[in-house]
């Protein structure tokens, strides 16, 4: 009775937004169960700074004495490995060099690298870092902010190479590490492409029409996406060739796609942007418009791809969306205590509510 419960449900759904921010909470919470496992996370989260990496949780937190730290959890055994605090609250996922250290930035000049055993060096920049470091090889890179993108040796701390940015210049987006290349904005004027070995330019493309802000969206295949404004705000989703910078479409889209909170995801060989209010969906291949799906509710957290192909977000009435292969939208869960952030390790999915790191099950709606 429950399975069909739950299928004449979705099937008043299907084929329409969810534009009711008054669903019955206890009734989607007792017919649908989806968590699959619940993980107590020590501290206040930084949800954005989680890292899941060989069956660990690493992230930045604020612990009840107000001293912020890093952290290290199992997921396998749900202990806490260590924890170690720091001078400056950490706003960047870090990541795991070669010599299998956590390396993270802070809002100071400090980079903390934190070994297995909770050991940690520091790495002092001219400013501070903010980006998420990227790891190549032996050597991993940050950006130092308003100087520009710097390597090191992970093993030495020995500064590898420098791009430097230009003075008085923006702050450059998040760049793509792309097999043995890093792809990045410059001063919002030029996308580049650089060896990530050495450094060396390998090309560059001026983006053109460029008023306000440039930031890389995101990279599926071959493409690398970059969201802009023109002279007249307008915004538009520009795709590049990863091995050449030749431009392959450009189109205008809505002007309500999240700018500051940028989230984008391709499944099913769509593009799904995060909007205020809506989930705009383009094609990879030309950059059409195919559909949009309104919400009263805004849209409350970053979009993932589960490893079914089913799109996943959250609401800020605390509603976990799902967008399936079949383009219905519907939800599947209303969180008691909130959706903060949603995640994707290993085909598996997960979404953060204080205090609390949950894992949902694959498979659990037969549609």
């Amino acid at each position: 009775m429950r399975k069909l419960f739950y299928l004449i449900y979705c099937c008043l759904l299907m084929n329409c937004n969810l534009n009711n921010d008054s669903l019955d909470k206890d009734s989607l919470d007792n017919h649908i169960e989806i968590i699959e496992d619940t993980l107590l996370l020590p501290g206040i989260v930084s949800s954005k700074t989680a890292y899941f990496d060989d069956g660990k949780i690493y992230y930045q937190a604020m612990d009840e004495q107000g001293q912020e730290s890093f952290k290290c959890l199992s997921l396998t055994n749900k202990q806490l490995l260590w924890s170690k605090s720091i001078n400056h609250m950490g706003i960047n996922k870090g990541a795991i060099t070669s010599t299998r250290e956590y390396v993270a930035p802070t809002l100071s000049d400090s980079v903390y690298l934190i070994d297995t055993t909770g050991n940690v060096r520091i790495l002092n920049l001219e400013d501070r870092c903010k980006i998420n470091p990227l790891v190549y090889k032996n050597t991993f890179i940050l950006q130092d902010r308003g100087v520009g993108l710097k390597c090191f040796d992970a093993k030495t701390l020995q500064q590898q190479w420098f791009i430097p940015q230009k003075k008085g210049g923006a702050t450059m987006s998040q760049p793509l590490l792309i097999d043995s290349s890093i792809i990045y904005i410059l001063d919002d004027e030029y996308l580049q492409s650089s060896d990530a070995k050495n450094g060396k330019l390998n090309w560059s493309v001026r983006i053109e029409d460029s008023l306000s802000i440039q930031i890389l969206y995101g990279m599926y295949n071959n493409l690398v996406f970059v969201l802009g404004t023109d002279l007249e705000k307008s915004h538009f989703i520009t795709a590049f060739d990863k091995f050449t910078g030749n431009q392959i479409w450009k189109e205008k889209v809505d002007s309500t796609i999240e700018v500051w909170q940028t989230s984008m995801v391709v499944a099913n060989e769509k593009l799904f942007c995060r909007g205020d209010h809506s989930i705009f969906v383009y094609a990879v291949e030309n950059g059409s418009k195919l559909k949009t799906y309104n919400y009263k509710s805004r849209i409350g957290t970053n979009l993932i791809v589960n490893k079914n192909g089913d799109v996943l977000f959250g609401l800020n009435n605390d509603t976990l969306m799902k967008i399936n292969k079949r383009d219905n939208d519907f939800p599947i869960f209303i969180s008691k205590e909130g959706i903060g952030y949603l995640y994707s390790y290993k085909g598996g999915s997960f979404f953060y509510s204080y205090p609390n790191l949950y894992s949902l099950k694959t498979g659990h709606v037969p549609l």
